[in-house]
């Protein structure tokens, strides 16, 4: 069996799609901004469910805000989506909308009590009902509430289905295993979320759960913020609904493992999840990775003696058994080492040196690791930043113009 794992990261951004170069109506506006009431939530995609114009904006919107943009583009109605995007459209693209719970359109407009959308969630305004805007109806409906536009919205060919799409196991024992189907789960760099608060955590896990998605290994390094980002990331993701999991990698390029008490940080951070709504499991098992760690040797002789010794047994020990694939950037013959349950194969997911990408590396690792669990990296898009290139400027050659 395989896990699957890749080298992406979600977050809210603009849709070139659906851009201000969109056809745009020159009619004046059909009813005036202020009195365009809410009509509930529904889902949102890469193909967009209003698709007349959008506009975005760190300053974010207001329900005034955006209902006047788009009333004055000759729209009659608007939809709000994390706060910083305002669609405009005369109706809904019904084709895999779902009309979902107001609760998950959890962001607030700022400064108002105005719901704002959420992560792949808008909040639509209009003085038309929901069944209107979704069956293409232009006559303006009397206000509803937005359970009663919800309603109305099912028999216009709208799933009115508050569980959100995604089938991840909601509970360890469910989890993916060897006998079940494969999990893809996002690399998310946690060094990378310093300004993250509860809701960039909701709205990240929303969208890489509608995206298909089934958890988020969290890469932790050294920083003491990190560890509360993490708490507050499993918070969020056992928040969200969605059964979206999570799981420890443990960059061994930052977290100190030479001394044997160095382990015991490694350890309490595991611990901490074991038993947690929201962690990954795998056979049973709570799943636990590393970037690196060959240097690690906890004060033993070497690394697989140092992560038996120091760290997986000792788990066990206290009656976590976990299971451990890490990616260990060492030969393929060493895989039968005794602390390896699996392997992460990370450098799968791109070409090596001048090559071409093939799947001799992961084959390579299948055979080694035997009966052993292998999990492959994919990465649609991956680039790295080297810094400067200043030192080399004077030994390129004019290339004219």
């Amino acid at each position: 069996m395989s896990l699957f794992k890749t080298k992406s990261v979600a977050a809210p951004s603009p849709d070139p799609s659906a851009t201000s170069s969109a056809a745009v109506p020159s009619s004046t506006p059909t009813a005036a901004a202020a009195s365009w009431p809410s009509q509930g939530c529904v889902t949102d995609s890469y193909d967009r469910s209003l698709k007349g114009y959008s506009e975005w904006t760190d300053a974010g919107w207001t329900a005034s805000s955006c209902t006047a943009l788009c009333s004055s583009k000759g729209f009659s109605v608007a939809g709000i989506e994390v706060k910083t995007q305002c669609y405009c459209s005369n109706q809904i693209d019904a084709a895999g909308v779902r009309v979902v719970d107001d609760g998950e359109c959890d962001w607030t407009c700022d400064g108002t009590s105005d719901r704002c959308g959420g992560g792949w969630r808008l909040s639509i305004y209009s003085d038309k009902s929901l069944a209107a805007i979704v069956s293409g109806n232009d006559s303006p409906a009397s206000t509803s509430s937005a359970s009663s536009a919800a309603a109305e919205a099912t028999s216009a060919s709208v799933s009115a289905d508050p569980t959100p799409a995604s089938t991840a196991a909601s509970s360890p024992t469910t989890a993916p295993s060897s006998g079940g189907s494969k999990a893809v789960y996002a690399h998310m760099m946690v060094g990378n979320t310093y300004p993250f608060n509860y809701d960039s955590w909701m709205s990240n896990i929303r969208l890489a759960s509608a995206a298909g998605f089934d958890g988020f290994a969290l890469n932790v390094g050294h920083e003491d913020w990190q560890a509360q980002q993490v708490r507050t990331a499993y918070q969020a993701a056992a928040d969200s609904g969605t059964g979206f999991k999570m799981f420890l990698s443990l960059d061994m390029t930052s977290l100190a493992c030479s001394a044997g008490w160095h382990a015991d940080a490694l350890k309490a951070y595991v611990t901490d999840y074991a038993g947690h709504s929201a962690q990954a499991y795998y056979s049973g098992r709570q799943l636990v990775s590393t970037f690196a760690g060959t240097d690690c040797s906890f004060g033993y002789g070497d690394w697989n003696a140092g992560w038996e010794g120091a760290f997986k047994q000792p788990l066990k020990a206290g009656g976590n058994d976990i299971f451990f694939i890490p990616s260990i950037f060492t030969d393929p013959s060493t895989f039968g080492a005794s602390a390896l349950d699996g392997e992460l194969n990370w450098n799968s997911g791109w070409p090596s040196g001048g090559g071409d990408l093939d799947f001799s590396s992961d084959e390579r690792y299948m055979s080694a690791l035997g009966s052993k669990a292998y999990m492959a990296a994919v990465s649609p898009a991956f680039y790295t930043h080297y810094g400067a290139l200043v030192a080399f400027a004077p030994a390129l050659p004019s290339l004219g113009h």
